[in-house]
């Protein structure tokens, strides 16, 4: 195993490390974003019924 695999390998978990975070953070947003839209499509049919 050289220093050139190992390097690799060290990069590779570092960014599966980082990947999770940004899912995590991505997954939170649009958790947010999907809320905050399902309000505002009630608020519009409940004004579309009255």
């Amino acid at each position: 195993m050289d220093s050139g695999d190992f390097a690799l390998q060290r990069y590779d978990a570092r960014f599966q490390i980082g990947h999770g975070k940004w899912a995590q953070i991505l997954s939170e947003q649009l958790g947010q974003r999907i809320i905050s839209l399902s309000r505002q499509i009630v608020i519009h049919v409940h004004v579309v019924q009255c």
